[in-house]
């Protein structure tokens, strides 16, 4: 095995450990305030890493396609969780109710549907094919429009989650 290759894969079985471990410490004390929404986002991390590892290692375009398909569901769920997790550490979700919730899982609920069947459709990705980067075959597609209004969500919400966490930490005098 090339050893790029080999560091890639322990960085993924890395990142899966530390998210297992974080996870279940959180899990422990899920009473805390964003423990929950913590709890998530080391679920997501660990599902993405665990997929794209398995990804990493398949060989057929289409067992590439499906475990890209489910590195997705990962990342869906980091992303969902990412502001989740920002509105109940300073426990903002309280003031705001329940709206948060449904607003939250509703967009990751009909990517997850386009995603999951986007092998009889082409509005998520399109023209599979593989490719070889360095030591790695890898899956190749041209993105379609739910590919960019996705990446646009996905990285709305970590600057959402940002601004909430800094604004938060510049009104408070520690961070506890």
């Amino acid at each position: 095995m090339n050893p790029w290759g080999a560091v890639g894969q322990f960085s993924l079985l890395f990142t899966m450990v530390m998210m297992a471990v974080l996870g279940a410490v959180a899990y422990t004390r899920k009473q805390i305030a964003g423990a929950v929404g913590f709890i998530l986002i080391c679920l997501g991390a660990f599902i993405w890493a665990g997929v794209y590892l398995l990804e990493l290692r398949a060989i057929s375009v289409e067992e590439k396609f499906l475990f890209f398909r489910l590195k997705y569901i990962g990342l869906l769920i980091l992303a969902g969780s990412l502001p989740a997790f920002a509105l109940t550490f300073r426990n903002i979700y309280q003031k705001l109710g329940q709206t948060p919730n449904y607003f939250l899982g509703i967009f990751p609920a009909i990517s997850f549907l386009i995603i999951v069947t986007s092998g009889k459709h082409t509005f998520f990705i399109n023209n599979l094919r593989l490719l070889t980067v360095g030591p790695f075959t890898v899956l190749d597609y041209d993105p379609a429009p739910w590919f960019s209004i996705n990446m646009i969500y996905l990285l709305l919400m970590v600057v959402t989650a940002v601004i909430i966490i800094f604004i938060q930490a510049l009104s408070t005098s520690g961070i506890f």
